[in-house]
């Protein structure tokens, strides 16, 4: 019988991304593609990411239009004829398919776009934002990191999007 003593248990220690970077360099090309192959069958979301990285990088209004309508589904399923609890998760869930979604397009407009529409589905359902602050909240929290996201983009694209969210900010919740 093996026993596992603590003190035998050692951490690996991650290396830094530029030492990482610098020893990708180094190694040959079958040898990444057999990292890479690793990489994916260890989680679904390094799957996921390949997939992406491979098949559809670049393709944003592709990316933007499956999150959407991931986020359709997701709403689809969420109100407050279910439970309170069930409701939030339902909001959080529509809110992790927008981050997902940003850490695959590194475009600060395919995240924008993403929350202003998650914004307008949520404003549509008139959940009572009075009986449940939390759900204000989280549409609150969304608005204000879209508009974080705006200020950081061309003065020439910022327009659009501040109309979208202005718009929004008029919209009474619940």
């Amino acid at each position: 019988m093996l026993l596992f003593l603590q003190s035998d248990y050692t951490e690996m220690k991650a290396e830094s991304i530029a030492a990482i970077k610098k020893e990708l360099n180094l190694i040959h090309p079958q040898a990444l593609v057999n990292h890479c192959l690793r990489l994916a069958k260890f989680s679904t979301a390094n799957k996921e990411l390949l997939s992406y990285l491979l098949f559809s990088a670049g393709d944003d209004k592709m990316l933007i239009d499956a999150s959407k309508s991931a986020i359709d589904d997701q709403f689809s399923g969420v109100g407050f004829s279910h439970t309170y609890k069930a409701t939030t998760k339902g909001l959080r869930k529509g809110q992790s398919i927008i981050r997902k979604a940003a850490r695959f397009s590194d475009d600060k407009r395919v995240e924008i776009e993403l929350i202003i529409y998650y914004c307008s589905c949520f404003s549509h359902m008139r959940l009572s934002v009075r009986q449940h602050p939390v759900v204000g909240n989280i549409f609150m929290r969304e608005l204000a990191k879209a508009e974080k996201l705006i200020a950081s983009l061309h003065e020439d694209i910022q327009y659009d999007y501040k109309y979208a969210i202005e718009y929004l900010h008029q919209i009474e919740v619940g």
